[in-house]
Parts: structure tokens; C-alpha cells; sequence
């Protein structure tokens, strides 16, 4: 059972990744992002409040039983656009825009097919992570990984508000959950935790260098194995990912500053 679960998950990890990068190094050529400054680090705090402020409108919906449809709309609309960036990269526009209703479409009318929504789940994730690295330069990304791994931690072990909405999404079957299935049972990884590994690749392999995105990459998926491991190690109801993605970042980041410098 841990073997699969380590080679799925490393599978999804760099299939999202690459696609991710690739994807940011042709918006950032285009000059494509979300912010004015990519410098600016309130950009980060700003993210920041708009996840808080949207995990809250999703937890009243959890705890009143209701938003199916909200939820249904939500991810349809956010995945469906994440989804188009990436395919977009690859084909013509009239194409792109075809092949992403057309995955929206099996997604509505194969809703528990495992493959359509991890393929769902992989492309708005490395769409996700692309425009938010080519969004945040080296210091904002690296403030927007501090906050969130403040805030992944205190959402799981504190508030354990994390854990409720992860349970909600599974319920509804929302693709905002990989679905990594192993010879004894279903695990689920939030896609939040790839496209933040995914977003901070990207910037610093575009504002810094690519060797140290691809150095930031091993740290990250260091992180994310060593967190699937306690996962089933200690069996514990539920663990932030982010924490250990984030140590193992800022690991490979500081080694490659002090070997090759700013």
C-alpha cells in the first residue's frame, strides 16, 4: 500500500508540475499575470485574505447542508478556466476551448469516474500554480508559503476547520481532492498543496534561475512524501501538507543561495 501510494503520488506530482511549468514559462513570455507588480508583497496578504474569506462561505455552505450547486457551479467555473490556460499552451485557441467543454462535460456526466477527475483535478492545478508563480516574484511567493503553511497548520491542528471542509468537498465530490486509490484504501490529497508547490516552482525558476526551481522542486516533493508517509505511519485523521513542502522548499532554496548567491 505505501509503495502506491508514493509512486501515485510522485506520478501526479511531476505530471502537474511539468505541466505547470510549462505553462508559466509561455505566460510569463507572454507577459500574462494577475498583478500590476510582481514584486509587491501585498499581493501576497491580499491571496491570502481571498482563501480565508472563500474557505469561510464554503464552510457555512458545509455546515448548513446546502450549496450543492453552488459547489457544482464553483468548481466547473474555476477548474474549466485553470484547465483552459494549460491546454491553451498546447493547442489553438478554438481547439483549447472545445477540449476544456468537453472535460467539463465527462466531468458532468461521468461524476465518479476517478480518472476524468484527477485528469480534472491535474490540469486546473497546474493552471493554478502557473499564473500564480508568473504573479508573484521571489520574495511574495516565498511571504504567500510562510502565511499559508501558518495558516494550513492552525487550520488542522487548531481551528481543525481544514479537516471539515476536506470532508465536505469529499462528500460533494468536488475535483478539489486527488483521488489516490492503493490495493487497501482511497487516500485523498488536496490539489491546494501541488499548486502551491506548483506556484513556487514556477516563480523561481522564471525571477531566479531554473536550476533553482528545479532544485526548489525536489525539496517540495521531499516535503509532500514525508508528509503521505506520516500519513500512514501515525494514521492520524488528517495532516497539512504544506508545512513539510515548505521546509523542504526553503531547504533547497537556501542551498542553492549559498552555493551560487542572489
Amino acid at each position: 500500500m505505501f509503495k502506491q501510494l508514493i509512486l501515485i503520488t510522485i506520478f501526479l506530482y511531476i505530471v502537474t508540475l511539468s505541466l505547470g511549468i510549462i505553462t508559466g514559462i509561455t505566460l510569463n513570455s507572454l507577459d500574462i499575470r494577475f498583478t500590476e507588480d510582481a514584486a509587491d508583497v501585498m499581493n501576497s496578504f491580499l491571496i491570502i485574505g481571498w482563501i480565508i474569506f472563500v474557505t469561510g462561505i464554503l464552510l457555512v455552505l458545509i455546515k448548513l447542508k446546502r450549496g450543492f450547486i453552488f459547489f457544482k457551479v464553483l468548481e466547473i467555473f474555476a477548474l474549466f478556466y485553470a484547465s483552459l490556460i494549460v491546454i491553451n499552451v498546447f493547442v489553438p485557441d478554438i481547439h483549447a476551448i472545445i477540449l476544456a467543454v468537453a472535460l467539463v462535460v465527462a466531468r458532468l456526466k461521468l461524476p465518479k469516474n476517478m480518472f476524468i477527475k484527477n485528469l480534472f483535478a491535474t490540469l486546473g492545478t497546474a493552471g493554478v500554480g502557473a499564473i500564480l508563480g508568473v504573479s508573484l516574484g521571489i520574495v511574495p511567493i516565498l511571504t504567500f508559503l510562510l502565511l499559508l503553511a501558518l495558516y494550513d497548520y492552525i487550520a488542522v491542528f487548531k481551528t481543525k476547520h481544514m479537516l471539515t471542509l476536506a470532508e465536505g468537498l469529499k462528500e460533494k465530490n468536488i475535483a478539489a481532492l486527488y483521488d489516490i486509490p492503493t490495493s487497501e484504501r482511497l487516500f485523498q490529497l488536496g490539489t491546494g498543496d501541488l499548486a502551491v508547490s506548483t506556484a513556487v516552482t514556477v516563480s523561481v525558476w522564471i525571477f531566479l534561475s531554473p536550476l533553482a526551481g528545479i532544485m526548489v522542486t525536489f525539496g517540495a516533493l521531499s516535503g509532500l512524501i514525508g508528509t503521505m508517509s506520516l500519513l500512514v505511519l501515525k494514521k492520524p485523521r488528517g495532516l497539512p501538507a504544506i508545512p513539510l513542502i515548505s521546509l523542504g522548499i526553503f531547504i533547497m532554496l537556501g542551498l542553492y543561495l549559498l552555493v551560487f548567491g542572489w
